[in-house]
């Protein structure tokens, strides 16, 4: 298959585990064979358990910014996301350059500031729309009930409204949960049904009907998936991440490329 490499955005809020899932989806591919590039778009980033291949701390740190600008913590953060798309054709220049399978691209820590800025759909303009999907971390702790469950499918068609990118959804930290509490969040990603039979069940609080009426609506929108549960650290579920991803571009096939 002789396209541009796959890119896949890992999204999330602050401590989803995106940095952690990106260093172990870069090592099982790297011993599958498949050629990956990481990136970290994260300028407040302080320690990766990985080495980014492409780093946009080159050019933007928070605490330069902090100073340079007199800004606190949250204003560097926002300006730093401005200064990201300034890069991007750099960061683009430099993934095409690596002629890597797979680039496997780490979001910043606040989720909202790359979702909600202009910048972003900059980046991820400059990096290609055809070749590229979003994996959205889904807390698993919040995702135990089943409200919590349905406001994280509100986040996942939020990310498809603001990026127009196919999305994935991963259970993050799924090695921290026990398994029949990941196993039924897993059932609910999978069966429309079970989800609305258990929100039903639930209670009948104000907040379980807004939970229905929003999860009719997304289910019709299409933004219902099913989700795969995966550790960073473990290496679960990297194979069925991968899987996924190749469902998006190639029909299941594996993407093989010189």
């Amino acid at each position: 298959m002789e396209e541009d490499n796959i890119r896949m955005f890992f999204i999330g809020p602050a401590g989803s585990g995106k940095s952690t899932l990106v260093a172990g989806m870069a090592n099982w591919m790297e011993r599958s064979d498949l050629k990956t590039t990481t990136v970290n778009l994260d300028p407040g980033a302080i320690d990766l358990p990985y080495s980014p291949h492409i780093d946009v701390r080159d050019w933007i740190r928070i605490d330069r910014i902090m100073e340079e600008h007199e800004l606190g913590p949250n204003g560097a953060q926002v300006a730093a996301a401005d200064m990201v798309a300034l890069h991007s054709q750099e960061i683009r220049e430099l993934v095409d350059e690596s002629r890597s399978h797979y680039v496997l691209i780490d979001t910043p820590g606040q989720s909202e500031l790359f979702l909600f800025r202009n910048s972003s759909r900059v980046v991820i303009d400059a990096l290609g729309l055809d070749q590229s999907v979003m994996v959205y971390l889904m807390d698993p702790f919040l995702s135990a009930s089943p409200n919590g469950f349905v406001a994280q499918v509100l986040l996942n068609a939020i990310i498809q409204f603001r990026t127009a990118l196919p999305v994935l959804n991963v259970v993050s930290k799924a090695d921290m949960v026990e398994p029949d509490v990941l196993a039924n969040t897993l059932l609910w990603s999978q069966d429309f049904n079970a989800l609305f039979g258990a929100l039903l069940d639930h209670d009948a609080s104000v907040l379980t009907q807004l939970s229905t009426d929003m999860l009719q609506v997304m289910e019709n929108m299409g933004s219902f998936r099913t989700a795969v549960g995966v550790s960073g650290v473990t290496q679960m579920g990297m194979s069925e991440l991968y899987q996924l991803t190749q469902n998006v571009f190639s029909g299941g096939e594996d993407i093989v490329k010189d």
